[in-house]
């Protein structure tokens, strides 16, 4: 998998320039390998999944190094602020939360440990970073319990929602032909 990934990616790749186009390349690729899907450009965080999130920059913006100015800004400005705002509305601990700066040219792992963000080593484009993304997501399985995550989960526009509403009117619809079943008729039809 994590193979096919790359090379997709790699297909797009000569293509992004602007972050937009960084995120987009990503995130498609992501979602149809790994059968997920991001909320994208939510709550000022360019990219989400469970707990795991993601600030892409322009194409090549990192320069290859952790004392650049967009480096710098990914990691302590942006993701040392959606972690801990994403963990306290979750009811999570921040250091339950990984966070990933994307340049299409580099990617980087951060995390919070004892209250203050660190990163990882910068790691180039390549198929080894690509599969930690990909790792990084797969692993990510536990939702938080909040209302829009259960709605989105179990809601009426959901895939177990539509199920769940079926199997209900098919179950109503069988008691209600019983003859055994007077008194669920007579509310129904109340």
């Amino acid at each position: 998998m994590a193979g096919s990934l790359f090379r997709k990616l790699s297909a797009d790749r000569p293509n992004w320039k602007t972050e937009e186009e960084v995120r987009k390349g990503w995130l498609k690729h992501l979602e149809n390998e790994l059968n997920v899907t991001f909320h994208a450009e939510r709550d000022r965080n360019d990219a989400s999944y469970n707990q795991v999130v993601i600030e892409f920059k322009d194409k090549g913006l990192f320069k290859g190094r952790t004392d650049s100015r967009a480096f710098k800004e990914a990691i302590y400005d942006r993701l040392s602020k959606y972690i801990p705002r994403r963990a306290k509305e979750e009811g999570l601990s921040d250091e339950d939360y990984i966070g990933i700066a994307i340049d299409g040219d580099h990617v980087c792992f951060g995390f919070y440990r004892g209250g203050k963000i660190v990163h990882r080593h910068l790691l180039p484009f390549n198929e080894a970073s690509v599969e930690l993304v990909a790792q990084a997501c797969r692993d990510s399985k536990r939702r938080a319990v909040t209302s829009e995550n259960l709605e989105e989960d179990f809601g009426h526009e959901s895939i177990v929602g539509t199920a769940m509403m079926g199997g209900l009117a098919l179950e109503l619809a069988a008691h209600l032909k019983g003859t055994e079943n007077n008194k669920v008729r007579m509310l129904f039809e109340e």
